[in-house]
């Protein structure tokens, strides 16, 4: 099985970004940003009320550096997996 690669998640969101860097945090306004070295399995199902380990989204995790807002991106999107 392939291990998540953080560096190639980094590297693939900067070359879909159009001038090839983040923009500003929506919260603080901080420019710099780390990413985990683990991806986020985001769960999905389409019954209310209900966890199911059948289907979810592979995310790599954007994270602001100085008041840690959290950002999702779809690691297929983008061609990480």
């Amino acid at each position: 099985m392939k291990q998540y690669d953080s560096d190639l998640f980094y590297d693939k969101l900067v070359s879909k970004l159009q001038d090839g860097k983040f923009p500003t945090c929506p919260f603080c306004g901080c420019d710099e940003y780390a990413t985990e070295v683990s991806y986020a399995n985001i769960l999905t199902d389409d019954k209310l009320g209900r966890a199911s380990l059948d289907s979810s989204i592979p995310s790599g995790i954007l994270i602001c550096k100085n008041c840690g807002h959290m950002d999702y991106f779809v690691l297929g999107i983008l061609g990480a997996l």
